[in-house]
């Protein structure tokens, strides 16, 4: 099966400042056949502040905070890690364009 065929898993990840570490997944169709990740990755980036973080309930994914907030350590976004092709069933119901679309209209920056 070819690259283009395959779905996309958007691998993201949530590290406290206390350093623990949860990891995180959503696979996505890859409806319009997308064979460079490369270049979705890129694209995801720029939209992204300081090119990796996000706010997860913009972008409407699985939590994957720890049980027990601790406000001295927890905070509100998560890491973008990358993203890989898989064979796995779609866990999302958008397709990857759309997916990035959603990016666009809603991986705001924080104004500090």
């Amino acid at each position: 099966m070819e690259n283009s065929e395959k779905n996309i898993q958007f691998n993201y990840g949530y590290r406290d400042a206390g350093n623990n570490k949860n990891w995180g997944l959503v696979i996505l169709a890859n409806s319009n056949h997308i064979s460079d990740l490369e270049l979705a990755d890129l694209l995801i980036r720029e939209e992204l502040f300081e090119d990796e973080f996000f706010y997860p309930n913009q972008l409407n994914i699985p939590s994957i905070h720890f049980e027990e907030w601790n406000r001295q350590l927890d905070h509100d976004w998560y890491e973008f890690v990358d993203l890989e092709f898989t064979e796995e069933p779609v866990t999302d119901l958008r397709s990857f364009d759309e997916f990035i679309l959603d990016i666009k209209k809603y991986a705001q920056k924080p104004s500090f």
